[in-house]
């Protein structure tokens, strides 16, 4: 299994960065935001509540997609 530590979104590169530890390993998946917009949506459905525990700050609106393509 793998833990979210973080998400960063970078505005002047339309990139979303998703900080995972796996199996001990810090991992950062570059993911282009117009076509992730449904596997972000997936994977955080379940890491919300886990996300908001540790305070971990982020834009809900920019997940679900602000910008369409």
């Amino acid at each position: 299994m793998f833990q979210i530590i973080g998400i960063g979104y970078v505005l002047h590169t339309q990139y979303i960065n998703i900080i995972i530890i796996s199996w001990g390993l810090l991992q950062i998946i570059r993911l282009k935001k117009s076509f992730t917009d449904a596997f972000i949506l997936i994977v955080l459905q379940s890491k919300l509540d886990y996300l908001s525990k540790i305070n971990i700050n982020f834009d809900y609106q920019i997940l679900k997609g602000k910008e369409r393509v």
